[in-house]
């Protein structure tokens, strides 16, 4: 009987002893110490760094897989700090203290819980990807257009501008062709003058009068022709 009891006993003393192991180990998984400037790795890439420390007040950021700051705030010992990077991923944990020693600064968390959800991250929207190509495409047929207009406004200006100088410069030739025509009918007509008065003082058979006649006929016949063009 004595020898059960003994026996009975020693495995109560292991059992507590193993469950008070245990329970050191919860404890200790159950707190975090990390020194300041250094980082705790959590999961899926993330992972948090108390960054500085003001009296009784840390300030702590969280970095994503790409190293990039997500989140970061201040809290005072006692507080939760609460960090979250959208939907994909949260960590908190209370600041229970603050220890210094001659080289580092050291900050003790306690509770610390974290989520990762990666399938929350946000995925590439193909048909936005379709929709920005159809938008450059486009933009790329107004640009062609705009040169092709801009090519044929140019051309029409510069066809305009010719036309209007010929414009211009026809009166000019019209007033110059009808100054000529005006010049050689009165000159025709001081030679008609001139044959009428040799033929009354009875020049009419020399050779000069005959000249002057047939340079007269020539010239109406000139004159007449000018005039039907």
């Amino acid at each position: 009987m004595k020898i059960f009891n003994k026996n009975v006993c020693r495995t109560t003393i292991n059992t507590l002893i193993l469950l008070v192991f245990c329970a050191g180990l919860c404890l200790e998984a159950a707190a975090v110490e990390i020194a300041i400037g250094e980082s705790y790795e959590l999961e899926g890439g993330y992972s948090i760094k108390p960054v500085n420390v003001y009296g009784e007040k840390a300030h702590f950021s969280l970095y994503d897989e790409k190293g990039g700051v997500v989140a970061e705030m201040a809290v005072n010992v006692g507080e939760r700090v609460n960090l979250n990077h959208e939907k994909i991923f949260h960590f908190d944990a209370i600041l229970e203290s603050i220890s210094r020693t001659d080289n580092t600064v050291n900050v003790h968390l306690i509770e610390p819980r974290w989520e990762y959800n990666p399938k929350a991250s946000p995925e590439p929207n193909q048909e936005s990807g379709q929709n920005e190509w159809l938008a450059g495409l486009i933009v790329i047929i107004a640009l062609v257009m705009i040169g092709f207009i801009s090519i044929f406004a140019v051309k029409y200006l510069k066809n305009r501008k010719g036309t209007q100088k010929t414009e211009e410069y026809e009166p000019k030739e019209d007033l110059k062709h009808e100054k000529e025509l005006a010049e050689r009918k009165r000159k025709l007509e001081d030679q008609r003058r001139r044959l009428k008065e040799l033929e009354e003082d009875g020049y009419g058979e020399y050779e000069e009068f005959k000249e002057l006649k047939k340079l007269i006929d020539e010239e109406e016949r000139k004159l007449q022709n000018r005039g039907t063009t």
